[in-house]
């Protein structure tokens, strides 16, 4: 559930393919990371997967996107990003990037790959990986081994 940040309720999510529609609304808007260009992963890269979180029974409005790449053994976050209204001092939602690598998790257990998930952080971020999502570092690669995984699977998508 997302914690809405002034209210302290908590909010069912729901999570879809983002389509390409969504991604040229997303330029649309201001905040999103102009640096991150989420058309590339709908130009046929093998096992890619993107997906939107939103409110369940809100709005259509896109809380968080990850894209993933389906590899032999685990599911590798390509990318991940919240919304603009939920960074900052001024967030709407906390919670948002547990959702998106639980979503990761969520669809490298459905490969059958048990959650293992993987993804390089940005160097201020490691710790933060480790502490709250139960990550482990070697060096600038984080890997969720399949209890975090389904701790994440169980905290944020059930």
């Amino acid at each position: 559930m997302l914690l809405h940040a002034r209210t302290n309720e908590e909010y069912p999510t729901v999570y879809d393919v983002l389509t390409l529609e969504d991604v040229e609304a997303m330029k649309r808007d201001e905040g999103w990371e102009k640096s991150f260009d989420w058309r590339c992963y709908f130009q046929g890269a093998p096992d890619v997967e993107v997906y939107k979180l939103m409110v369940r029974g809100g709005s259509d409005r896109i809380e968080g996107v990850v894209a993933i790449q389906l590899m032999t053994d685990h599911v590798f976050v390509l990318l991940a990003e919240s919304a603009p209204h939920n960074r900052g001092e001024r967030r709407e939602f906390f919670r948002v990037g547990g959702h998106l690598f639980a979503i990761a998790c969520q669809r490298s257990v459905e490969q059958g790959y048990d959650g293992f998930t993987a993804l390089d952080a940005k160097t201020g971020l490691i710790a933060y990986y480790q502490m709250e999502y139960g990550m482990i570092a070697y060096g600038q690669r984080m890997i969720l081994d399949d209890v975090a995984a389904k701790d994440l699977i169980r905290v944020y998508l059930t």
